[in-house]
């Protein structure tokens, strides 16, 4: 089942991270290097947004419903899935607005129209934040192909598909604030379907119990804190970029962190399928399952991270230069971007080991320090170096909390999730059997 889980979403992260390429190039064609990063600036924007706004509803609910359906309590499940729904679409109704009062004053040197269309954009993150704590229940739920299906494919599928047909269909060219616009239903389209996905998990009559609010909230507030520092440090650069340098200068950018994420899609892949088991076989102390859980995702998530990014290494240059000849500035960006996510594929799914054993304050006290290395070394790097700047910071950050996380994880609770265990017991194996 794990083998199949995996390969599944491995070969729909695959297939998403093309799609994500494909709008993502699509995009940068029909938009001026402004507009598209005043697009870009959005949806970085609209990423952070959405996090808070889920509170680490979507963790908490891989976890606990992933320990209450192995023991068949239904209406653990139910509270929870009510619990979730109230969070993400309170909170994130107030950032989107929160949000649009920012943004109107924050970037006043923006045309009408950009600003209008940044708006837009980040006016979804309530059905965004409530589609991605779905896709965490669906995840509990060991349905992690169509958790994946909701998380990465809808979004991009709905781009592309309204933008073709509109420019090859009805001959008409979409506006930044278009593009915006098509955003927003993809988000939308992500929480219905996750909405009617979820439905039969749910006994209706099921009311949240208090004492039990209070303990998914207690173990969501530092998740909630760890998933927002790492969404600050996977955006901030983006953000800083648009408003210390210019918009021109963040689409660049923001083309080469899309095309480097091809070097993570096996980490986000293999992280939906075994996020659940960590929890499951922590709890009930199945040491050895979780140890050959570990080393089988490793090896997949490092085969493709590595080959990944000798391969765009190489090439990155002229896939850039798809995008445009002033896309393929931001080749150096790349190469820096790729020793980032080579770090994160080669040291396993750290972070998320922290929030399925409970482990939570440990790793926000991690990423805090992150997200601070992050941003002062973006305010640092950026004014000197541009975008070169912004992708050092991030292999700063990066390289800081794999390695202290991973410290950490071996040091106190005897778990390894990186490559050099995978081969230490591999080599075991093969010492044993000669």
């Amino acid at each position: 089942m794990v083998l199949h889980g995996a390969t599944g979403a491995f070969l729909i992260k695959g297939f998403a991270a093309i799609l994500v390429f494909l709008m993502n190039l699509l995009l940068a064609k029909l938009l001026s290097t402004g507009d598209y990063g005043v697009v870009s600036l959005g949806l970085s924007w609209l990423n952070i947004a959405s996090i808070i706004a889920l509170m680490g509803s979507d963790t908490v609910s891989v976890r606990f419903i992933a320990q209450a359906r192995a023991i068949g309590d239904a209406k653990t499940v139910t509270e929870v899935l009510k619990w979730g729904y109230k969070i993400t679409l309170r909170l994130g109704s107030m950032l989107a607005l929160v949000s649009i009062m920012i943004i109107w004053f924050l970037f006043p040197e923006l045309q009408e129209r950009q600003r209008i269309a940044l708006c837009i954009v980040v006016l979804s993150t309530p059905s965004l934040a409530f589609a991605l704590n779905r896709v965490g229940v669906l995840r509990g739920a060991k349905r992690a192909i169509v958790a994946s299906v909701i998380e990465v494919l809808i979004r991009p599928t709905v781009v592309i598909l309204t933008i073709i047909s509109a420019v090859y269909i009805w001959g008409y060219i979409p506006t930044t604030i278009d593009v915006a616009v098509i955003v927003v239903v993809g988000n939308i389209l992500m929480m219905i379907i996750g909405i009617l996905l979820t439905r039969q998990l749910s006994r209706k009559r099921s009311q949240i119990c208090s004492q039990n609010s209070r303990k998914w909230i207690d173990a969501a507030k530092p998740i909630a804190i760890m998933n927002v520092m790492g969404a600050l440090i996977a955006n901030i650069d983006t953000l800083i970029i648009g408003f210390f340098v210019d918009v021109d200068s963040a689409g660049i950018y923001r083309a080469s962190a899309q095309l480097a994420l091809f070097v993570s899609f096996g980490l986000a892949a293999t992280n939906g399928v075994v996020a659940p088991l960590i929890a499951e076989f922590y709890s009930q102390k199945k040491r050895e399952d979780l140890r050959r859980i570990l080393n089988f995702s490793v090896i997949i998530v490092s085969m493709v991270g590595v080959g990944g990014a000798l391969f765009l290494g190489v090439s990155g240059k002229m896939i850039l230069g798809f995008f445009g000849d002033e896309y393929k500035s931001g080749y150096s960006a790349l190469v820096i971007l790729l020793l980032s996510h080579a770090v994160n594929a080669l040291c396993g799914p750290t972070g998320y080991i922290m929030s399925m054993t409970g482990h939570q304050l440990e790793a926000v006290r991690i990423f805090v320090a992150g997200a601070v290395i992050s941003v002062a070394s973006n305010l640092l790097l950026i004014p000197l170096y541009d975008i070169l700047g912004a992708a050092i910071a991030n292999l700063l950050a990066s390289v800081f909390w794999n390695l202290y996380i991973l410290y950490f994880l071996i040091t106190r609770l005897n778990i390894n999730p990186s490559i050099f265990a995978a081969f230490n017991s591999a080599g075991a194996r093969f010492r044993s059997r000669g």
